[in-house]
């Protein structure tokens, strides 16, 4: 799939993100979500006006006209995120690197590390975007990569982004996002042979693994 050239403002490059490319980073979803990733091969990006904190973005003050995609940033899974962002029995981890999310999207998408303060409405902003990349401490847990997708820059995103009723797909390349996928540990091995044939049945080549965490929660 071509990449799209969009420069990145300067005021954005000075926002964190992983030292190491080839950083992993992890989305938990139930098994709906993941076929829906791999038949459609287009990524979800959440309207911020959805989100549960409503001090998002710096609250009242955010602008509605953005999208967010949020993966967990760690070298390993995470007993929590399983719990907390996927249904216990039926669900995946996808897992898949910095590099690869970086290489996949557009510049018009902002990627960068959540950085967690006690005040996020209060941090300098260099433009109407930068503050969705602080978040309350209280939400530190999640170790947030976040790729940030103004609605406004939709149309220099042609026909790769859509909007559904729920928010916007944006089209990628499925292999070459996802590095491996990952069965719940909760999960029973027929579902593991399901979630393989499914992948197997659209094509898709890349491993599916049980969690290593499966026989020890």
């Amino acid at each position: 799939m071509t990449r799209m050239s969009v420069a990145i403002p300067p005021s954005t490059r000075s926002l964190p993100v992983p030292a190491d490319r080839r950083a992993r980073i992890w989305r938990y979803m139930n098994f709906a979500k993941f076929v829906s990733l791999i038949d459609a091969e287009a990524l979800f990006f959440a309207p911020v006006g959805r989100f549960s904190d409503t001090r998002e973005g710096g609250g009242a003050a955010a602008p509605p006209d953005v999208a967010v995609s949020s993966w967990h940033l760690s070298d390993h899974e995470s007993e929590a995120m399983w719990r907390l962002y996927s249904p216990r029995e039926e669900a995946v981890a996808v897992q898949s690197t910095y590099e690869r999310l970086r290489g996949a999207l557009p510049d018009c998408v902002r990627i960068h590390q959540v950085t967690y303060v006690d005040e996020p409405e209060r941090q300098a902003r260099t433009d109407h975007l930068s503050g969705f990349f602080y978040k309350r401490r209280a939400y530190e847990h999640e170790k947030e990569l976040r790729a940030v997708f103004p609605l406004a820059d939709a149309a220099a995103a042609g026909d790769r982004a859509r909007a559904t009723d729920g928010g916007w797909f944006f089209g990628i390349d499925a292999d070459g996002v996802v590095e491996r996928v990952y069965v719940s540990p909760f999960a029973a091995d027929w579902f593991r042979a399901v979630v393989v044939g499914v992948t197997r049945r659209y094509g898709h080549r890349f491993p599916v693994e049980r969690s290593a965490l499966t026989g020890t929660v």
